[in-house]
């Protein structure tokens, strides 16, 4: 340890000692009242939310002015903190940090109680000459932004956007006036508008906050989300990252990158982090969902149910978890288990269209035609806008050709840049054995995405119907796009049997 050289406290010193952030008159107080049962008690651990890191080996006190609010010295002991020491903030302002980081806590406290009266009366007369005005003040700026907090928590988003800009019209330098604001619009969807808040949040947060209040680390949270959702994925991890570096324990960071790897089809490193956040909160319910989501697609189907049959027992009235536990068992083919689930699922919520979609599936595999086709309808009543693509596969399957014709072709009418819903339709014409509406359609799909592999494959099966040798140049073209491509194969090999 390094000799300790104690420190020349003067005047202007004890002046600096006496002040810190925003929102600290309180804290002074309190200070004021008692200093040295404070400095012992555990009352360092949480300043304002704030929540410090006693877990390094450092002592450090950090002291902040902010314009005319005045507060009290920040001492964390045990916590590493680098040093800091700007000049000119702004308007000539200041932030100034002490490292005590040689010293250990008892050489510390000695100093700390030397000079703990003259701390004290610095502290009392700079908190008595604070003008009565700001001080108020700080106190209506702390009580708004509790109220636009509880406003957001209790979903009255527009009642938080009001209370977030009378915040900033009081003072536009307050972090949390900001980041409130983003986060009631990114709760209505407006992502740009939030990601612009977030973003003047953040930067004066970093300057004049903790940088472990955890409010900081939601905001990082928030805007990567509000990225997320404008497909800007770099960016989003970047503040997951961000988030999680705050060292607050996000565990909506961890279950954000995860979503994005998802969305990429990088299964792996989504089970990866949403084990982490598992790891940090082992009920935590959303986690246990997307991995079981992962776990599926990647077709580890027996590890989906566990994941599965997790978040049930958490929380047995989330339906989507009764969705994602009916599309593994559909693709291990438990088509009864899969029913069972969806029937779950539209018993908490009689409008879930997946579940309706999911269970039509279900019964199509049973040959329950009459049941899917009931749940297709219900699927379009509630505005599925693909339930006439699924009305016309049951009815392909019951072999009503000309029902099966009707509902793609009204599924053509939603949605004309849909290549596979032309495919559907082509088929149906193949069927009716009508090869030259067949052949339209296809070459309609190939319009809206002239890489579609199984465009070409059924375009080369209608031209082989008609006798043409361009059925040859077709099924060359599908295996060039997707050379693993196992119908098309087969079909390339009887190509070559039968036409050269």
């Amino acid at each position: 340890m390094k000799e300790w050289v104690k420190l020349d406290i003067g005047e202007e010193s004890m002046k600096r000692l006496a002040m810190i952030a925003k929102n600290s008159i309180d804290f002074g107080q309190k200070f004021c009242e008692d200093p040295i049962s404070f400095c012992e008690s555990k009352s360092f651990k949480v300043y304002n939310g704030y929540t410090t890191n006693k877990e390094q080996g450092k002592t450090y006190a950090l002291v902040h002015k902010m314009g005319n609010n005045v507060g009290i010295i920040w001492l964390f002991l045990d916590n590493i903190v680098p040093i800091v020491i700007e000049e000119d903030i702004f308007n000539e302002e200041w932030i100034i940090g002490l490292d005590f980081s040689h010293i250990d806590k008892e050489i510390f406290m000695i100093w700390f109680n030397d000079n703990i009266r003259a701390i004290q009366e610095s502290c009392k007369k700079y908190l008595l000459t604070m003008p009565k005005d700001a001080r108020e003040m700080e106190v209506e700026l702390k009580n708004l932004s509790n109220q636009a907090n509880a406003y957001l928590l209790d979903k009255q988003y527009d009642k938080a956007i009001s209370c977030s800009t009378e915040i900033i019209e009081k003072n536009g330098e307050y972090p949390l006036g900001y980041i409130f604001l983003g986060m009631a619009y990114y709760e209505k969807n407006d992502f740009e508008k939030a990601i612009e808040k977030l973003t003047k949040g953040i930067n004066l947060a970093e300057r004049f906050m903790d940088q472990n209040h955890p409010t900081l680390s939601d905001a990082y949270t928030f805007r990567a989300d509000a990225y997320f959702k404008t497909g800007k994925h770099k960016r989003a991890i970047e503040d997951y990252n961000k988030a999680i570096d705050l060292g607050t324990k996000n565990i909506y960071a961890y279950i954000g990158i995860a979503s994005i790897y998802s969305e990429k089809g990088e299964y792996d490193k989504s089970i990866e982090f949403n084990s982490k956040a598992i790891a940090l909160d082992p009920k935590c319910v959303e986690a246990y969902c997307n991995r079981g989501y992962a776990y599926m697609r990647k077709k580890n189907n027996d590890n989906a149910k566990e994941d599965f049959q997790k978040a049930i027992e958490i929380n047995p009235n989330l339906i989507q978890i009764y969705v994602d536990s009916g599309m593994n068992c559909y693709d291990k083919f438990e088509y009864d288990n899969a029913i069972e689930y969806f029937n779950k699922a539209i018993s908490i919520d009689k409008e879930c269209v997946d579940a309706y979609i999911g269970r039509g599936y279900a019964y199509l595999e049973n040959e329950k035609y009459k049941e899917a086709k009931d749940d297709f309808k219900e699927a379009k009543h509630l505005g599925s806008t693909k339930a006439y693509e699924r009305l016309g596969k049951v009815f392909y399957k019951k072999n009503d050709i000309p029902s099966a014709i009707e509902n793609f072709t009204l599924a053509i009418k939603d949605d004309p840049n849909n290549s596979r819903f032309f495919i559907n339709r082509g088929l149906a014409h193949f069927m009716n054995k009508d090869f030259n509406n067949a052949i339209k359609d296809y070459d309609l799909a190939l319009k809206n995405d002239p890489n579609f592999a199984q465009a070409y494959l059924h375009r080369s099966t209608a031209y082989y119907e008609k006798g043409k040798s361009d059925a040859i140049k077709d099924c060359e073209k599908a295996l060039s796009i997707k050379p693993d491509y196992s119908e098309a194969k087969e079909f390339f090999l009887f190509l070559n049997g039968i036409i050269l």
